[in-house]
């Protein structure tokens, strides 16, 4: 199950009806900018209890959307205050160099080893010349997939990549890194009824504002689909 951009609209009533089709999944992935709060915005309150409503729906990993990073250090805990799940961001690090967050995560299931990572877009690079007034810094989305990639497609039988980069860039990623078998993407809005397919890689967009939820079954590179409007 797949969710993306909810922008705020992760509402009781939308959990309710996603709870329902939670239990017929092994695994739900979200792409990102779940909160309200925009971009440079500090969310003063903990009032939008979407990070909660994903603890509700056990998701079972996500990456971060722009909403949810800053580059100031309080303001970015405050914008994932309450997240109870895997968060995935390969390619964000602070300014010792250090990950933020786990780049990937091996999922295991009926002896099929899931491995999954994040990425986003970057907001601040390390030749950025704001960087020095940042806590964080983004680096290069491709770069660092290729890299991931190398280091867990031992350890997995299938790889997924959460991605907030965009349809046109998850193309691109589907291009360079043919050992994705499944990219569940973000950022753009796009709503794909049927996955796009860049060679043996399936990519699947979900719109925003909770609109639609991606069901997928796959099996040995065969991708079964439904795209289902949330109605509530």
């Amino acid at each position: 199950m797949h969710t993306s951009d909810f922008h705020g609209f992760l509402t009781h009533e939308r959990a309710m009806v996603l709870k329902e089709l939670r239990k017929d999944v092994n695994y739900y992935f979200d792409s990102g900018d779940l909160i309200k709060t925009g971009n440079l915005t500090i969310p003063y309150s903990t009032l939008e209890d979407n990070w909660g409503r994903l603890a509700f729906l056990n998701c079972s990993a996500s990456t971060l959307g722009n909403r949810e990073v800053h580059p100031l250090k309080y303001a970015n805990n405050m914008k994932i205050y309450g997240a109870r799940h895997p968060i995935l961001c390969a390619n964000l690090f602070n300014n010792k160099n250090n990950l933020l967050h786990l780049p990937y995560k091996v999922f295991s299931e009926s002896n099929l080893r899931v491995g999954v990572f994040g990425v986003m877009i970057p907001i601040l690079t390390e030749a950025s010349s704001k960087k020095i007034g940042s806590n964080y810094y983004w680096k290069n989305p491709f770069e660092i997939a290729i890299k991931t990639i190398r280091k867990i497609r031992k350890k997995c039988d299938v790889i997924i990549a959460l991605t907030h980069i965009g349809l046109e860039m998850d193309m691109l990623l589907a291009s360079l890194c043919p050992e994705i078998s499944i990219i569940l993407g973000g950022h753009s809005h796009d709503i794909l009824e049927k996955p796009v397919k860049v060679n043996d890689t399936f990519i699947c967009h979900t719109g925003s504002h909770g609109k639609y939820v991606g069901m997928y079954h796959w099996n040995k590179g065969v991708m079964e689909y439904d795209l289902k409007e949330i109605k509530h």
